[in-house]
């Protein structure tokens, strides 16, 4: 079993969460994770990560009991004590800024950790009493890029607190503002100056997007629409937060909104760039270029065309428009749309993600809910 302690600054256990067996046998050895808590109010991301996308990496290995996590908090590293030795997985600052790690015995640990550091890219480093320090390599960012993963998990965490998130201006001061209202910083992938950034043609912005149900983590490059080097633009970026060596060739970059429509009605416009499965991206502008409306007013939220590109996965059957419902709806399977009884947490993410899901079907096809209005609890 593995038990996650998350305490603060002053060494109070904050609360515990239990994952696997509870029998606690010789064959099933008791991990004790701690999640220290550096700097409260920084990491909004922590209760959807380990409250849901954890059963969804840890193949296998069911939650029998949590406590209930704090909806914002910073984390420094991710610290377990055995016998002998303290391991730790450090955290790693992704492409969405948002910390990751845990830690646990590494003699005893099993594929379903494996598979959770995988799916992160994580480094497990061993600090031995003596601190001498050992490394145990990475998995590959091209097999579970965390970089490539983490475009998503903005847009999911988003949703599931009832916020869509823009994905393409009519111009770059439209796009400053919304950015202003948020308090979010600017960077260059070029320039060290605040004052070049006038000619910047792409930037990153980063910091905390208000929601209905709180701050949450947000880090994405934006692109002007005629810019075309936005993926040697991405590749820099990766290469500031992660250093060298990193490979991206299985996936492709691509704007959120295609550019061939948005060019029609927006010359000057800025556009979220994402990463996306290599072929997706590609099947699915093709499909739906033609049959997308003019873009509303002075901005484009998060849409059926973007949630495609990063959450559906393509079969080898020819993509056709006739069948767009039934891909929506099997993307829709990326965010928390249900709720155990008596987990109002999650409860409220299902029905604050449901809202803003049904919102985006309609607006492509009138009438049209990827979800009933009336909200099933699992049993």
């Amino acid at each position: 079993m593995l038990r996650f302690l998350i305490w603060d600054s002053n060494d109070v256990v904050v609360s515990t969460m239990n994952w696997g067996s509870q029998s606690g046998s010789e064959d099933d050895p008791l991990d004790e994770v701690g999640l220290y808590l550096e700097a409260p109010g920084i990491a909004t991301y922590l209760l959807g990560l380990f409250d849901e996308n954890l059963k969804k990496v840890l193949d296998g290995v069911e939650p029998v009991g949590s406590g209930e996590l704090p909806q914002r908090m910073g984390m420094g590293d991710f610290n377990c004590v055995a016998d002998d030795a303290s391991w730790t997985i450090q955290p790693t600052l992704g492409y969405s800024g948002h910390s990751r790690g845990c830690a646990f015995d590494v003699c005893n640990c099993s594929n379903a950790y494996w598979a959770l550091i995988n799916h992160f890219g994580l480094t497990v480093v061993s600090r031995s009493r003596s601190s001498r320090e050992v490394m145990i390599p990475a998995p590959s960012f091209s097999s579970h890029p965390f970089v490539v993963v983490s475009t998503g998990l903005d847009f999911q965490t988003l949703v599931e607190h009832g916020y869509r998130a823009p994905i393409a201006f009519r111009t770059k001061d439209h796009l400053r503002n919304w950015a202003k209202d948020h308090q979010l910083t600017e960077l260059s992938t070029r320039f060290k100056r605040a004052k070049d950034f006038e000619r910047e043609r792409v930037l990153v912005l980063r910091g905390q997007v208000q929601t209905p149900a709180g701050y949450l983590s947000y880090s994405q490059i934006w692109a002007h629409i005629d810019f075309h080097s936005y993926r040697a633009a991405c590749q820099r970026y990766v290469e500031m937060t992660y250093g060298t060596g990193v490979n991206l060739s299985k996936h492709d970059v691509d704007h959120a909104v295609s550019s061939k429509h948005l060019r029609k009605y927006w010359p000057q416009a800025w556009v979220n760039v994402l990463y996306a499965e290599s072929g997706i991206n590609r099947s699915i502008g093709a499909l739906m270029e033609k049959s997308l409306p003019p873009p509303p007013g002075d901005e484009i939220l998060f849409n059926l065309e973007c949630l495609l590109k990063l959450f559906y996965k393509k079969s080898r059957e020819k993509m056709t428009l006739g069948d767009v419902r039934k891909y929506y709806r099997s993307a829709c399977s990326a965010f928390i749309v249900e709720a155990d009884v008596g987990d109002d947490a999650t409860l409220l993410n299902a029905i604050l993600a449901r809202t803003v899901l049904n919102t985006i079907a309609s607006e492509y096809v009138c009438g049209f809910a990827a979800f009933d209005d009336v909200f099933v609890v699992a049993v």
